[in-house]
C-alpha cells in the first residue's frame, strides 16, 4: 500500500506542471480570430482580432452584430508584441482558432517566413494575405457588420483562386500572397 501511495505521489508531482491550463474554460480565454503584422522603423505592431464573448451574452435569442474586439501591441519582435498584448488583457490569449494572418504593405515577406518557422502561435492551415496599406487597417475594419469579420474574410480568401496557407508558403517561399484592402468585401490579387 505504501508503494502505491509513493507512485501516486510521484505521478502527481510529475503531471501537476502540465495541467496549468487544463481546467481553463474557453470563456476565460481571448480567442484570437486574426492577426495583423506591420513593421515601421524596426518596430513591430501586432493587431489581434479576438472573440469578445461578453458581447454575445445579451438577453436576445440570437447574436447580432460584431462579437469581436481588437488589441494592439508594439515591440522589437512579433512575439514580444503579442506578449505585450497579453499583459493588457484579463484573459489568456488562445491562438487555436486563428485563421488569418495579414501583413502590411511595408512588411517584408522574409520577416513573415522567419516568424512562421519559429512561432508558437502559428498553425499550418492559417490563411495569409498582404494588405495594400497596413495590416492593422484590414484586421481592424474588415467587413464591418459581420459577426466575426475575420471568418468572413477567410471564407472569401478560400473561395478565391489564389489562397495561400502557412503550409503553402513554407513549401514555396516565392508564392505571392493575395492582397486585401481595408473595408473591402472582395479580396483581389494584384
Amino acid at each position: 500500500m505504501k508503494k502505491v501511495k509513493v507512485i501516486l505521489l510521484i505521478a502527481l508531482v510529475i503531471l501537476l506542471p502540465f495541467s496549468k491550463n487544463a481546467g481553463q474554460r474557453m470563456g476565460d480565454m481571448s480567442i484570437v480570430c486574426a492577426m495583423g503584422i506591420d513593421v515601421e522603423k524596426g518596430e513591430y505592431t501586432v493587431t489581434l482580432q479576438y472573440l469578445n464573448l461578453y458581447k454575445g451574452t445579451g438577453k436576445s435569442d440570437g447574436i447580432t452584430g460584431n462579437i469581436t474586439a481588437l488589441a494592439h501591441g508594439k515591440a522589437d519582435s512579433i512575439d514580444k508584441a503579442i506578449d505585450n498584448i497579453q499583459q493588457t488583457l484579463p484573459d489568456v490569449l488562445f491562438f487555436g482558432q486563428n485563421e488569418l494572418i495579414v501583413i502590411g504593405a511595408k512588411t517584408e515577406k522574409d520577416v513573415l517566413l522567419d516568424y512562421l518557422k519559429t512561432s508558437r502561435y502559428v498553425r499550418n492551415d492559417i490563411m495569409l494575405a498582404r494588405s495594400q496599406t497596413t495590416a492593422r487597417e484590414v484586421v481592424d475594419n474588415s467587413l464591418r457588420g459581420a459577426v466575426v469579420p475575420a471568418n468572413s474574410l477567410v471564407k472569401q480568401l478560400k473561395e478565391g483562386s489564389r489562397s495561400v496557407s502557412v503550409n503553402d508558403l513554407l513549401r514555396d517561399g516565392t508564392l505571392k500572397l493575395p492582397e486585401v484592402m481595408p473595408y473591402s468585401k472582395y479580396c483581389t490579387v494584384l
